[in-house]
């Protein structure tokens, strides 16, 4: 029955009344212009109840939020409807398979070869589509090939999905990390590299934009030092070797120190005490171990100069010629020897050889330790003894003939009364007899004797003969 009109008048006739009133008791409803309404009889009047319009679907969650292709995402909402029917899931565009469908909620599948990244999910069905939820797509490793057993050096090839090939993309080896632009190649599905001395045990990862996705366990079958400690000495330091894959005993292992291999003094699955290299020049070098697995990763070890003897002795005066012996004292820039606070330049001694240094002890001199450095980088110290006497301060540092100035150090001595071999001299000029105030062996006191040149001038200390140190006075 079609109705041209939404509602109209019933008076002309009962049976016409009654007879629409059957049919809407029986029927309930008339098609009117292709659409079904539902009526009401209300008096005389048979009128159309509007029907409201269905809402579209309504996501309200997601979970999990982020996956690889093939992760189950369930979404809970209203308005899916019971049964799918023409209903899907898109995720980025693209339709995800349905694994179950119910009017609140369903269970979707991304499927495809996906970028990794973040993407909207949408739920449509007959009644248009829902508001979206963002899933990230993240990096997942399905294979590592020939094997999970890997070496330092060893290629691998490693597929999966969402790989990616913009930034952020890395690959890693338990804590060792490389950059997609390390790789032999890289693409959405595929990686070739080699694995890096930088690995550690543990797991493989894939990131993309910063995000790491699933881990895959393999095994690093190649010895691996983890620590060594210390980090610097000379070549008899006993150095102690911490990691795995060692073997539990020795066998045909080695450790290497720049190439060359040391001493060992216990082996063990994972620990090595180590020492001595021969006569290595000094710096930096790569500590490694050896096995039937191949090389480990290498820890950096510093050698050092190594003061051994000085000789005549350790007691010393500022002029007197020393030899140091020892080893590792180098021949390249940053070589210095010190006395005390006073430095000098290889260029400045006698002769310098990796293991001999022949040097005059320098007026800059100060009580304390003797070093040798080498690359800028002080080896061990050796206590020796200032026998000259030392000038430390004077008060004031200035001032005109007459001026009394006090003098502190240490070795001055004692100086009986006109004493010819003990004296203190302003720019050469000798104070005179009366102008001795004190003397004792940490301190003098005397006045600016008549005739020092206006300016600078160096002042010193003779004690029984032997000069003392430098320090500049200002004459006026």
């Amino acid at each position: 029955m079609r109705v041209a009109l939404e509602s109209f008048s019933c008076q002309r006739s009962r049976t016409l009344v009654k007879a629409v009133v059957v049919i809407f008791l029986v029927v309930n409803s008339l098609l009117v212009f292709g659409q079904t309404k539902e009526y009401i009889y209300v008096g005389d009047r048979l009128s159309v109840i509007e029907e409201t319009p269905q809402a579209p679907p309504s996501i309200s969650s997601i979970s999990p939020t982020s996956g690889n292709v093939g992760t189950d995402i369930t979404i809970t909402g209203t308005g899916f409807h019971a049964i799918q029917g023409t209903g899907k899931v898109r995720v980025g565009g693209s339709d995800a398979f349905i694994v179950s469908w119910s009017e609140t909620q369903i269970v979707a599948r991304p499927v495809g070869n996906y970028e990794p990244g973040t993407y909207t999910l949408v739920v449509e069905t007959d009644q248009g589509p829902s508001n979206s939820k963002n899933f990230a797509i993240l990096p997942q490793i399905d294979t590592i090939a020939p094997s999970t057993s890997l070496r330092f050096g060893a290629r691998v090839t490693i597929t999966g999905r969402s790989f990616g090939t913009t930034s952020g993309t890395q690959l890693k080896f338990g804590n060792g990390v490389i950059n997609r632009s390390s790789c032999i190649s890289w693409t959405n599905i595929q990686i070739v590299a080699d694995v890096p001395w930088t690995a550690t045990p543990g797991t493989i990862a894939v990131s993309a934009n910063w995000i790491w996705g699933n881990s895959v366990d393999y095994t690093l079958l190649s010895p691996h030092i983890s620590s060594s400690s210390p980090t610097s000495g000379n070549t008899d330091t006993n150095i102690t070797i911490t990691g795995a894959g060692f073997h539990a005993t020795q066998g045909n292992g080695q450790v290497s120190l720049g190439g060359l291999q040391v001493a060992v003094t216990s082996w063990s699955d994972t620990q090595i005490v180590a020492h001595g290299a021969g006569n290595c020049e000094p710096g930096t070098y790569a500590l490694v171990v050896e096995t039937d697995q191949g090389p480990s990763n290498s820890k950096n070890f510093a050698i050092l100069p190594q003061i051994d003897t000085i000789a005549p002795s350790t007691s010393l005066r500022f002029g007197a010629r020393v030899t140091i012996t020892g080893r590792s004292f180098g021949t390249t820039s940053g070589t210095q020897v010190k006395f005390g606070n006073g430095v000098i330049g290889r260029g400045s001694c006698v002769s310098w050889t990796n293991t001999q240094i022949v040097v005059d002890v320098p007026s800059t001199a100060t009580p304390g330790t003797m070093a040798v450095s080498a690359d800028w980088i002080w080896g061990n110290s050796v206590n020796y003894t200032l026998l000259s006497p030392y000038v430390s301060s004077i008060s004031p540092a200035y001032g005109p003939a007459g001026t009394q100035v006090t003098i502190t150090g240490e070795n001055f001595g004692t100086r009986p009364a006109n004493d010819p071999d003990s004296y203190v001299t302003f720019g050469g000029v000798a104070v005179q007899e009366a102008d001795y105030l004190q003397w004792t062996t940490t301190g003098i006191s005397v006045r600016v004797p008549p005739g020092v040149p206006v300016g600078s001038v160096e002042l010193r200390v003779t004690a029984d003969m032997y000069p003392s140190n430098p320090k500049s006075f200002s004459a006026q």
